[in-house]
Parts: structure tokens; sequence; C-alpha cells
């Protein structure tokens, strides 16, 4: 069980200008006699003439603004795409890429580190599926992205979600974007210093409070965008800085497969046995975005972005696991079966063994993990009709891994388990836990170490070419 609470603070400043509409209304004190009525001259008694107010068009920005961005995108692709859009700087709604892609429709994550690891929860998530297909596209910016991990694709849960302005799904790709997804495309966006009109300064701070742990996570990002007009055109500056830190622990308990025996003349059944784990995980993440735009005219447009990530984590396990043989595993008389024949309580016993064995092993793992991306577009509008467009990149990942594990096993007389309360309960004996207090009792189970150092680099030259007609069937050519 995690248990977080979560404490937000958000500061964002720009130039913003309200304009006010008043209107007057008189109020007449009825102390005060009513003035004589004045005849009105003849000409204004044909024409009136009354004052008008101009009222002021608002427009209030925040949630209702992002979702209306996000159907926008939707509605003007021509591909099954959806969209999550920030509402305001750093403000993605949850604490990772991973856990904003999960509330798109057709996108599953997995709550585990890894695939196919029931043993150990992932407070942020891992691993992207669209409509439960996996090998799933990661771009930035509509360019290739890739961690170092043995795949095509990035680690989601390395980036930092207050980089992004905005993340698209495209459940079917066309034939004009990059080929390399099954289950489909994620692409993810950052802001560029013309989304703004001017200047914009943006500062986010969030502190998260695991009470397992005791232990404060604190979160923050900082944004500085402008633009300028020159003789030389439009130039744009922005600047993002992103650091986040998590601290969790998880303590587990999971009890094994059920299996059928025969009982004094009945069939129930019975658990292989159970185990309990904690596990403490401690993480770093930064973050830092760069990018510079510049426009000439409406037909040259030009930009640089540097994007880097760094993901750091380590964590620690403690466990102890069941390693018996599920067919040898006798529950003691008096215990208590549900009406089907299923194990409740009692205590278990393993006599054909010399005892219930049990693992319990010590584990350590870190991962140290960068992605970094230059890259360079270029727009021209030859015409109205003919555009070109170009986008040069470079973009490397690195990777260092370690996970050890060591493991001893002993073998435990009995087992006391109560899986009737919310909670499932395994206790042992006085006897039994001086039992376990015992090194003597103790054996070498076995050690387990896995270490990689991985690295992956990718320089890449795209062009485009789109000629437009003006003609009821053929719309253009790209």
């Amino acid at each position: 069980m995690t248990k977080l609470k979560r404490t937000s603070i958000s500061i964002a400043a720009a130039h913003v200008a309200l304009i006010w509409c008043g209107v007057a209304i008189a109020q007449t004190d009825p102390s005060t006699p009513a003035p004589e009525a004045t005849p009105a001259p003849a000409a204004s008694a044909t024409k009136t003439e009354a004052d008008t107010s101009q009222l002021a068009k608002v427009v209030i920005t925040g949630q209702r603004a992002a979702l209306a961005s996000a159907q926008k995108i939707k509605q003007n692709s021509d591909e099954i795409v959806d969209s999550i859009v920030a509402d305001d700087i750093g403000k993605l709604p949850d604490q990772s890429v991973t856990e904003v892609l999960q509330r798109i429709v057709g996108v599953t994550i997995d709550r585990t580190m890894a695939k196919g690891d029931p043993e150990h929860y992932s407070v942020e998530g891992s691993n992207i599926e669209i409509r439960g297909l996996s090998y799933v596209r990661s771009e930035i910016n509509g360019r290739d992205a890739f961690s170092a991990n043995g795949g095509r694709a990035l680690n989601f849960e390395d980036v930092p979600p207050e980089l992004m302005a905005g993340v698209d799904v495209y459940k079917s790709p066309s034939a004009e974007q990059i080929e390399g997804s099954i289950g489909g495309l994620v692409n993810l966006r950052t802001a560029m210093p013309f989304d703004y009109k001017d200047f914009k300064a943006a500062v986010t701070a969030r502190s998260t409070y695991g009470e397992l742990r005791g232990k404060s996570s604190p979160q923050g990002a900082f944004l500085l965008s402008d633009r300028w007009k020159t003789d030389l055109g439009e130039f744009g500056a922005l600047i993002d800085v992103a650091h986040s830190d998590s601290y969790t622990r998880t303590d587990a308990f999971q009890v094994e497969p059920y299996y059928p025996l025969t009982v004094s003349g009945q069939n129930v059944w019975v658990p292989k046995g159970s185990q309990w784990r904690t596990l403490e995980f401690d993480r770093k993440r930064d973050g830092v975005y760069g990018a510079l735009q510049w426009k000439n005219s409406d037909s040259l447009e030009s930009s640089l972005t540097y994007f880097k990530s760094k993901y750091k984590m380590t964590w620690n396990e403690n466990a102890l696991f069941a390693q018996s043989s599920p067919y040898n595993i006798v529950p003691a008389s008096g215990a208590t079966y549900s009406a089907n024949g299923t194990f409740l309580k009692g205590t278990l016993t393993d006599n054909a063994d010399g005892g219930i064995n049990f693992g319990a092993d010590t584990r350590t793992a870190t991962r140290n993990s960068t992605t970094q991306d230059v890259s360079w577009h270029f727009k021209w509008k030859a015409s109205d009709s003919l555009s070109f467009s170009q986008d040069l990149q470079w973009i490397r990942a690195t990777t260092n891994s370690f996970d050890s594990t060591v493991a001893t096993g002993i073998q435990m007389p009995t087992e006391n388990l109560d899986l009737t309360g919310g909670v499932p309960q395994l206790t042992f004996s006085a006897a039994d836990k001086a039992y376990l207090a015992n090194p003597a009792n103790y054996y070498w189970a076995f050690t387990m170490e896995h270490m990689d150092k991985s690295v992956a680099n990718e320089k890449a030259w795209r062009g485009d070419v789109k000629l437009k007609f003006d003609d009821p069937v053929l719309n253009d050519l790209r």
C-alpha cells in the first residue's frame, strides 16, 4: 500500500489586459420632491438618442480552453487522434507522462515496474499500449524520440510532464508519418515562443508527502518566454526547466495460486502459501528545454530547439516468499473453508519436505537514463499553393543500470494464514519466530545480478513538399 498526500502552489505571470464596462444607475431619494416636468422640444420629440455601451470581449482560459483545444485537434486531423492539452504552463494533470496517457480512451498502462512483473508496483506506471497493442512509436514535436532501453520508444516515465504543452495519441498513423509502430504513435509537444502573444513567465511548485516514508517529494518548474520585432523579422526565445523528486514505499502481501487437495475425504482448494515484501523507491527527474524561433514574413519561418531529460532511480527491497511444493502443503485440523471448499483460515504444514520452504531476499536496483535532442526546423511558403519544410535532428540516449538480488532460504515448521479480514495476515508462533532468528537455520538460495550500459544515437533529416489544388476532388499532394 502506498499513501500519498499532495499539496500544490502555482504562480503564473504574464501581460494581461482587462477592459471594464461601466453602467450608471440613478437612484431617487424618496424624501426629495420630483422636479417639474419640462416640455420637450418638438424636434426632440420625434427622435430620441440613447447612449450605448460597448461590451468588451472577455476570453477565459483554463481547463475548458484546454479541452476545447484538444477537441479542435481531433476535429481537424485526418487521422484518429486524441489529445490532452495543458491548461497552463507545467499543468499536465498528472505526475508523469505515463499517467497522463492513461486518461485517453483506448490507452492502457501497467501499474508494475516491468511488463509481466506483478510483484513490484509502480507509483507512476509504465509500458504503454494502445487498443491492447504494444510497440508504440514515440515522438517529440513530430520527430523521433527514444530511450536506450533496448527498444525504439521512450520510457515515458523518464520525461518531465512539466515541459509538455500537450500530448497527442494517434491510433491510426497516416502514410505521412514515419513508420515504426504497431499499437500507435504518441507525440509529445513542447511550447514555442510564438505560442504566446508577448512576454510570458510561469513558476509552478508542488509537494507530495509519502506517509509510509515520512518524507516530502518536491516538484517545480520555471518557464520564461518573450518575442521581439526587428528589421530582420520577429524573434522569439523560450527556456523551460523542471525538477521532480519522488520518495515512496510499497508494502505488498501476495497469496500464491490455489491448488486442489483432498483433506479428510473433502475436496478443497489450498494456496501454495503467501509472501510479503516491502520496497522503497527513490526517483529524481530533471528536464531542460530551450527554443529559438524566427519568421521574416508569412512565407519564411525557422526554429531551433534543445531538449534534455535526466532520470535517476534507486529502489531497495526486502521480501519473504513461498517456495514450497503446492501438492505437499497440508492444512492442519481446524482450518476454515468457504462454502465451495476454498481455504480461508488456518495453519499450513509440509511434512513431506521437512517444512514449508521460504525464500528471503534482499534486492537493490539503480538506473540512470538520459535523452537529449537538438533539432532545426525550416519552413518556406513559396506561393499560396506550394510550400516546403525540412527538419534536421540529432538525438542521443544513454542508460546505465544495475540490479542485484541475494537470497537465502529456510524451512519453516508451520505457517499461519488468515484471509478472512480486509487485509490478509501471515503470522508465526513464538517458536517459529525464534526459528527465524537463528542464522544457522538458513541456507544459501541464489544470487542474481544484471548490469548494462547502453548508448543510442540517431541523425535524421526529413524534407516535405506540399502542393495545393483548387479542385473539389484533389485537395493537395504531399
